[in-house]
C-alpha cells in the first residue's frame, strides 16, 4: 500500500509539472510563442524524470504533448510549423527517457548486486568487517557474535583499534596507516583481539583493500585461532616432558668395547674408564661391593683358607 501511494504521489507530481508548464505556455505568450511552450514542457519532462523517475517523466511528455495540441487547436494557430516543433520536442524528450531508463537499470543492477552482497556477507560464518580510515563502517552477525557484543550497532562507527588487545595496538594502526598510503592490497597476519568481556583472542587476520567512487574501503576475515593455539601449547608441552622423560631413562644396549685385561670400557670420546663408573653414567644402576668366595679365599687366605678362621669355625 505503502509503495502504491509512493508512485501514486510521483505520477501526481509528473502531471502537476505538466499542467504546469502548459498553462505558463498558454497564459505567457510573449516569453517566445511557440517556441516558449516546447522549452517549458521539455524542461517539465527533465525535472519529472530527474525527481521521479523515468515514467513519471513518460507521463510527462504524454501530458505535455496532449497540452500542446490543445493549445494550438484552441488559439487557432498554424499546425505545420508546430508539428515541427512538436516533433522536436518528444524527441528531445524521448533522449531524456532514454537516458533515465539506462540510468534506472544501472541503479537497479546495482542495488540487486549489493543486496546479494550483504546477504552473502551476513550470511558467512567467517567474521567479516569493513572498515575506513580505521572505523568500522559494516559488520556481519558472525563479527559482533566473536567479541561478545549484543548487535552491530555496538561496532558500526567505532574505531577497528576497540576490538584489538591494547599491547597489539600500535602494530594494527601502523598497518591501516600504511595501508591507506598505498600498501599492500592483500594481508594475513595473526595478532590478540579484544572482546566485549575484557577477554583476549588469538586471531588470524586476512585483509583485503578495494576503492569505491574515491574512498579505499578495507575488508578484514577474521579467524578466531585461540583453541588451535592451545592445543598446539598442549601439543609442544608434553613433547617437552617427553624428550626429559628420554633423558632420565639411561639404557645400555649394543656391544661395549671392554679391555680384556683391566675390564675397563672405552666411552663415546675413546677414553678408557672403570666398568664401574661407566655403568653409572650410563644406566641408572648403582654397586654396592663385597667379596665372592673365590676372591676371600684368595685374598684373606687366613680368614678364608681351608685352615683360616672362618673354614675352622664352619667346620666347628
Amino acid at each position: 500500500m505503502a509503495s502504491g501511494f509512493k508512485h501514486g504521489s510521483r505520477y501526481l507530481i509528473a502531471s502537476v509539472l505538466a499542467l504546469m508548464a502548459m498553462g505558463v505556455a498558454w497564459l505567457v505568450p510573449p516569453l517566445g510563442g511557440g517556441e516558449s511552450s516546447a522549452l517549458l514542457a521539455l524542461a517539465a519532462v527533465v525535472i519529472s524524470t530527474g525527481t521521479c523517475g523515468w515514467r513519471a517523466g513518460l507521463l510527462t511528455t504524454s501530458v505535455c504533448a496532449i497540452g500542446h495540441v490543445v493549445i494550438l487547436i484552441v488559439s487557432g494557430g498554424d499546425l505545420m510549423p508546430e508539428s515541427v516543433r512538436l516533433t522536436v520536442f518528444l524527441s528531445l524528450s524521448l533522449l531524456v527517457l532514454t537516458m533515465a531508463v539506462l540510468r534506472q537499470d544501472a541503479e537497479d543492477s546495482l542495488l540487486r548486486s549489493e543486496t546479494q552482497l550483504r546477504a552473502i556477507l551476513e550470511n558467512s560464518l567467517d567474521p567479516i568487517g569493513v572498515s575506513v580510515a580505521g572505523v568500522h563502517r559494516f559488520v556481519n552477525p558472525a563479527y559482533v557474535r566473536m567479541f561478545g557484543y549484543a548487535s552491530t550497532d555496538d561496532l558500526v562507527g567505532e574505531p577497528v583499534l576497540k576490538v584489538i588487545a591494547p599491547d597489539e595496538r600500535p602494530a594494527v594502526l601502523r598497518r591501516i596507516e600504511k595501508r591507506m598510503r598505498g600498501g599492500a592490497r592483500q594481508e594475513s597476519y595473526e595478532t590478540r583481539g579484544l572482546c566485549a568481556d575484557g577477554r583476549q583472542i588469538d586471531m588470524e587476520v586476512h585483509v583485503s583493500t578495494y576503492e569505491l567512487h574515491g574512498t579505499l574501503f578495507m575488508m578484514v576475515i577474521l579467524r578466531d585461532v585461540t583453541e588451535r593455539r592451545r592445543a598446539f601449547a598442549e601439543k609442544e608441552g608434553l613433547i617437552r616432558e617427553l624428550r626429559d622423560a628420554l633423558t632420565k631413562v639411561k639404557t645400555l644396549s649394543g656391544l661395549l668395547p671392554t679391555c680384556a685385561g683391566c675390564r675397563k670400557i672405552r666411552d663415546e670420546s675413546g677414553q678408557w674408564q672403570e666398568m664401574e663408573t661407566y655403568i653409572c653414567e650410563h644406566s641408572e644402576a648403582g654397586f654396592s661391593h663385597g667379596l665372592c668366595p673365590d676372591c676371600a679365599e684368595r685374598l684373606y687366605p687366613e680368614v678364608f683358607g681351608p685352615t683360616g678362621t672362618a673354614a675352622v669355625d664352619v667346620r666347628r
